[in-house]
């Protein structure tokens, strides 16, 4: 089961950091993830269209600051025809 974190300090490190800066303007530091309080069988999620098609650093530069943010991450990607 998953749960959505609606933080908007998360919401402006994914957008102005993790997906759009290069690299000499990325700063890594993160927000604090907020306690949900919810059971450990719970998993923190992020919906991000971006990872796929933004403005900013290339794809595999978006995933590798990422896997460094959280290294334990699985990585769901869900194409869908709009």
């Amino acid at each position: 089961m998953f749960h959505l974190i609606k933080d908007r300090q998360w919401r402006n490190f994914l957008y102005h950091q993790l997906l759009t800066a290069q690299s000499s303007f990325y700063a890594p530091t993160t927000p604090p993830l907020q306690d949900t309080g919810l059971p450990a069988k719970f998993k923190v999620g992020v919906s991000a269209e971006d990872f796929m098609e933004n403005d900013g650093v290339d794809y595999a530069v978006a995933l590798s600051r990422f896997k460094n943010i959280f290294p334990d991450t699985k990585v769901l990607i869900v194409i869908r025809n709009q």
